[in-house]
């Protein structure tokens, strides 16, 4: 028996046809946007801890893993990260169609709905794709847990447009349920899409609507909260379980609801901390984020890379101009005001449910703690800022020659700063790698319980979290989830030695406990540095250290560095460390510092010819450090060779005068004069 009349139900649109352009169009962006750094990209923040668990653990520890903030949602590891495993190259590739598949459900979506703005449709997902609202797409093992459920929210909404256009009661029960199980499913991935799973019911009061057009609008909303129950009553299910699961979980990380304690307590100030964070998360959008897509930088455009991404994302530009010029379409006056109303109604509920989230954990977007997680706030909610954009522009520009023009242009900034995001993660890619490399070299085996301690978070945009679980994978000390993880990485700020309580962490399934007894002092990104420093306990006079770090310099523990072959730091896996250049400097000089610090002088004399065979002086570019000289001139008076060792000097002094004591005292002038420094 048919549900509605077939006279009056208008169906969604099943055709895909005319699609395959845009298609098309999408999987082009995204190849100029993403693609084009494939294979120069690696991993990031949770990626590291996510890989150390697979590559030290088994997959099953995935669940313990997940069970401290969404305890469903390990089955996505499990089942899916086994394919990529640990290759950066195909986990970027992943992504890359895992957005494709994004990009074409929600043309597919949203041309079900408006089947008469296919090509506004198709401009909305393109600038959606091009516009780095959400911008950590480069953190690609992460955000795979985010895609996919994407990809579900998106299925099952589908579903529900064919179950509220259904005509026979058999397909509109079976599409229910189809859309009800993906919505599950969804559900237990992330809470990102919590309260965008709202959305259905204006798509079902549309579809109402549309069935009943000779009635007023109120007259469908008892058929809309009808097809709207059951899907009310699963999100009802999950708001419970979500507000309980800490009963049944141990809950470590997951973020709370502070806006309803805070309504408990003071329902007046939770009322105004909502509506302040509500219209600043709504109002980024619109004003402050355009503003970044108009900045050039000029100070580095003219950059050679910057250049090449410049004329790619012009090129896209020009080609959607071309296209949107040979894809026009016109509209019929009557249905055009019906058509937007629509539109906005969607676009405006998808914003406020996909923003709902992070204002119900008084999560705010000017939080200057953590700048790095603010576009999650935008991961859901960007389909309905491209949609209102392009809407507006539709409105106040008439002519379809200068709206392709607009929308291009807005296109090839929106994805030229996306270029530029990508392409900073491709840098950041290079010097963790690097990192890593000269940490491995200068300390090729580690004991266990040994604590890495910097002054500063070596790597902020990350955390030391990661950074610990990158160093983690790359030492192959074993161990098991019920055993403490064998290194970490700290950043002591300014707590001196004396101060220090020790080490004691927790982070999800990882502990590490160590005395401050097991600490070794590095310093990574001083200013003065073109390496990474590991302090010996005779670098107390370095005149480029802070008196925090020199409290922690005579007491640096390089005694739990395990001997090996001086120059050999064994296996580094490049899939995640990259290849090293065997004439780099930096490689020259850990090389060097550890058979330093080895005693084993044959080693260091090699090590000193061939760098300086390399052409490296201390006037060099890369090498204009005279920290870092010290056991190449150390070995050349070792080896005799005091004439160069002192020219050697002279040329380190010259650089940086500020180390004339400390050479002084390393090098005391011989009785003859011949390594007096003139003044």
């Amino acid at each position: 028996m048919k549900t509605e009349s077939a006279n009056t139900a208008q169906s969604v649109s099943s055709d895909p046809s005319g699609s395959l352009p845009w298609l098309g169009a999408f999987a082009a962006t995204i190849a100029m946007i993403h693609g084009i750094f494939i294979g120069r990209i690696g991993f990031f923040w949770d990626d590291w801890m996510i890989l150390l668990v697979r590559e030290k653990l088994t997959p099953a520890a995935y669940f313990p893993y997940y069970a401290v903030d969404r305890p469903t949602s390990a089955w996505v590891n499990a089942l899916f990260y086994g394919l990529p495993r640990d290759n950066p190259s195909l986990w970027r590739l992943t992504s890359c169609a895992l957005t494709f598949a994004i990009a074409a459900l929600l043309f597919r979506l949203l041309n079900s709905l408006w089947r008469e703005r296919r090509t506004a449709n198709g401009v909305a997902v393109l600038i959606f794709l091009a516009a780095p609202l959400f911008s950590q797409t480069y953190i690609t093992i992460t955000y795979t847990q985010h895609h996919l459920q994407y990809i579900l929210f998106l299925l099952s909404l589908l579903a529900t447009l064919r179950a509220g256009s259904a005509q026979w009661q058999a397909a509109k029960s079976g599409w229910t349920a189809a859309a009800l199980a993906l919505m599950t499913v969804g559900l237990t991935v992330t809470e990102f899409f919590a309260f965008a799973e709202l959305v259905r019911f204006p798509i079902l009061l549309i579809l109402a609507m549309r069935r009943n057009e000779e009635k007023p609008a109120l007259k469908s909303l008892p058929s809309a909260l009808k097809s709207f129950l059951p899907y009310g009553l699963v999100w009802a299910g999950f708001v419970l379980y979500r507000m309980n699961f800490a009963r049944w979980f141990p809950i470590l990380e997951a973020d709370s609801p502070e806006l309803i304690r805070l309504f408990r307590d003071d329902p007046a100030d939770a009322i105004r901390a909502a509506f302040e964070l509500l219209f600043t998360t709504l109002a980024v959008p619109f004003f402050n984020f355009p503003g970044k897509m108009l900045t050039l930088d000029l100070v580095r455009f003219f950059e050679k890379t910057r250049l090449l991404l410049a004329a790619i994302a012009a090129g896209g530009g020009f080609a959607l101009f071309r296209f949107l010029r040979a894809h026009e379409e016109e509209d019929k006056p009557e249905a055009k005001r019906k058509i937007e109303t629509e539109r906005m109604i969607f676009a405006g509920c998808l914003l406020l449910t996909g923003v709902a989230p992070f204002v119900l954990i008084l999560s705010s977007v000017f939080k200057p703690d953590d700048p790095y997680h603010i576009d999650r706030t935008y991961y859901v909610a960007a389909p309905a800022v491209a949609i209102i954009f392009e809407s507006a522009v539709r409105a106040l520009v008439e002519k379809p020659r200068m709206r392709a023009v607009l929308f291009a242009a807005v296109f090839a900034l929106c994805a030229y700063q996306h270029e530029l995001i990508n392409d900073e993660a491709r840098l950041l890619t290079l010097r963790q790698q690097s990192f890593y490399r000269q940490i491995k070299t200068r300390l090729p085996a580690l004991e266990n319980q040994t604590a890495l301690v910097d002054t500063n978070v070596v790597f902020p945009e990350q955390g030391a979290a990661f950074t610990a679980s990158a160093i983690n994978i790359l030492y192959p000390n074993p161990f098991t989830i019920d055993e403490e993880i064998p290194i970490w990485v700290y950043a002591v700020g300014d707590r001196s030695y004396a101060d220090h309580p020790g080490f004691h962490t927790r982070k999800r399934i990882f502990r590490f406990n160590a005395p401050k007894e097991n600490a070794i002092l590095i310093d990574y990104d001083n200013p003065f540095a073109n390496c990474v420093w590991v302090f010996n306990a005779d670098d107390a006079d370095h005149p480029h250290i802070s008196e925090i770090q020199r409290s922690w310099i005579e007491h640096t523990a390089l005694n739990r560095v395990q001997s090996a072959a001086p120059g050999n730091p064994g296996t580094i896996d490049e899939k995640y460390f990259g290849k090293e250049d065997p004439d780099a400097w930096c490689g020259y000089y850990q090389r060097a510092a550890y058979a330093r610090q080895a005693g084993d002088l044959r080693a260091l004399a090699e090590i000193t010819n061939a760098a300086l065979s390399a052409g490296y002086r201390p006037g060099h570019r890369s090498a204009n450090s005279p920290y870092e000289w010290i056991p190449f001139i150390e070995s050349l008076y070792e080896q005799g060779e005091t004439a160069l060792a002192d020219e050697l000097r002279r040329e380190a002094l010259a650089v940086d005068p500020a180390y004339r004591a400390s050479f002084d005292a390393r090098f005391p002038p011989r009785k003859d004069g011949g390594n007096k420094i003139t003044q």
